[in-house]
């Protein structure tokens, strides 16, 4: 089990890395997929509002 969790562990690093790439990269036309940072409260907002889903 620990070889499994090492493993694991092993490949989560490697997709940081590709990731952390790619941002480099793409620079200023990097879109985040996830809620942009310092915009939570806009996000939340949007959410209560039914302009935009949690999922």
């Amino acid at each position: 089990m620990q070889a499994i969790n090492r493993q694991i562990a092993h490949y989560s690093y490697h997709c940081g890395q590709i990731v952390f790439l790619a941002k480099h990269f793409k620079g200023s036309n990097w879109k985040s997929v996830t809620v942009p940072r310092n915009k939570s409260a806009e996000f939340n907002h949007k959410v209560l509002a039914g302009e935009a889903s949690q999922r």
